[in-house]
Order: structure tokens, then sequence, then C-alpha cells
């Protein structure tokens, strides 16, 4: 079963499948059920702070069997290249406000799992940018970084792309990273950027946030199509086996 983690699904509710069948309240997490070619895929309001994020993970993971894992929704570009209207695909995630130097550890790394990185999946990764291309969407693939905070200082945006070596900057993929890991689930994030973190940020995000939520969408969409497909042959069920295999070897 694919579950769509959206971090803003009111905006994102009316363009939600028409084939939507069931809505369900676990705990507070609200989640609704989708029938797209025959599988169940379940979209869920992830909330955007790691707590939210992780309680309404948890919920799900803990009563439906979860296969892979898409995150949606609108982030910024650490990377002019990267314009406003497009897509940024995950290949790596981060949390850059994670900071225990002064106990010896990496910037960003995590005490007792040792890691600071975390992958997305390489199949996941692909069918994203076949989904994007088939859409006409622009898009990149590179590091997204988060962390529990709105970023609208252009300096602060250079200086976070520079020392983090990063493309895409939101609040839900690092964490959704680490919780994919310890969960041993395959996963990738599909944010549409709606800004650049810079000191127009905050204009640019009211401005554009519904048209990147919906690029998002679009591209998970068209994901989950293809998805689907692949997986109604036995082909590719042996082929996921060795997916789970290299993922979780990250």
């Amino acid at each position: 079963m694919i579950l769509v983690m959206a971090s803003d699904y009111d905006n994102l509710k009316e363009e939600l499948p028409k084939c939507m069948r069931t809505k369900e309240d676990i705990r507070g997490t609200k989640v609704y059920r989708a029938k797209i070619n025959d599988n169940d895929v379940l979209f869920v309001n992830s909330g955007i702070t790691k707590v939210d994020f992780t309680r309404n993970f948890a919920n799900v993971i803990g009563r439906y069997p979860i296969t892979q894992v898409i995150g949606i929704g609108n982030a910024a570009s650490l990377d002019k290249c990267l314009k406003i209207g497009e897509v940024g695909i995950c290949a790596d995630s981060l949390q850059y406000d994670v900071d225990f130097t002064k106990l010896g550890y990496e910037i960003a790394e995590i005490p007792e799992l040792d890691k600071s990185v975390f992958y997305s999946d390489k199949e996941l990764v692909n069918t994203a940018k076949e989904a994007s291309e088939k859409e006409c969407i622009g898009y990149a693939v590179g590091r997204t970084i988060s962390a529990d905070r709105f970023v609208s200082n252009t300096k602060e945006a250079e200086n976070l792309r520079k020392c983090f070596e990063a493309d895409v900057l939101d609040t839900e993929c690092g964490i959704l990273g680490e919780l994919s890991y310890l969960y041993c689930i395959p996963t990738v994030t599909v944010k549409g950027i709606c800004n650049y973190g810079d000191n127009c940020a905050v204009e640019d995000y009211e401005e554009y946030k519904n048209m990147a939520n919906k690029k998002s969408l679009q591209v998970a969409l068209t994901m989950i199509e293809m998805i689907s497909k692949k997986c109604n042959n036995e082909y590719h069920k042996e082929c996921k086996q060795d997916c789970y295999k290299d993922y979780c070897n990250h």
C-alpha cells in the first residue's frame, strides 16, 4: 500500500482524486483512502513539524501495511536553476537544526544512529523523474534539508546552501528520511517550489504555494499510476524485494 504524506493538505483537498473511498481518523490523524488502478493508496495530512509529522506517520504505519511513501507539498529552492513552479526531487536529506557538535558529533548527525544523511529509494527517485517528464514539469534531483522553521533571509539561505550543499529547503523531508530509515520503508519526497528562502520568501510563498502544492500532487499521482501498473506483474514483486535490500543497506 502506498502512503502519500501531504504537508499542505488543506490546499490539496480539492485536487485529490475523485476516487476517494473512505475517510478515517486515527487518533487525530486524517486519513483518506483512494483506489488507483485497483490499488489502495492512503493520503494523510502530515503536519509540518517533526513531532506532528512523526505522530501522523506512526499512527498510519501502525494501522496499515505501507510499502512505499511519497512526501508532497511545497518547498524553497536554494538552487536558482530550480525555479518556482518546478519540483525538487529528494535524493537525500538531513535535518540541519540537529546540532550536537559540542559532544563530538558532526553537524546534523543524530546521536545513537550515527547518521546525518538519509537516502531516498533509487527506484522511486527514477519514477519521480519519469513522472515529472511525463507531466512536462521541470525538476531537479538533489539534497533537501529540513528544520522546524521558515527561512526568509537571502544571506541565511545562501549560507545553508553552501554549508550543507543543499538544493531544496523544507520542514518535513529530513524527518521522513529518518523515519523511513528506521522503519525500512522506501520513500521519496517531491516538493513543488514556491520560493527561494530569500528576503522575498514570505510574499512568494503566499502567492505560489497553492500552485506548488498542485505540481507536487500532479507528479505524485502520475507516480502512483506508474507504480501500480508495475505492481500488477509478478516480475516487479521479485524486483521490489531487491529494492528493499538495497534501501536497508544505506
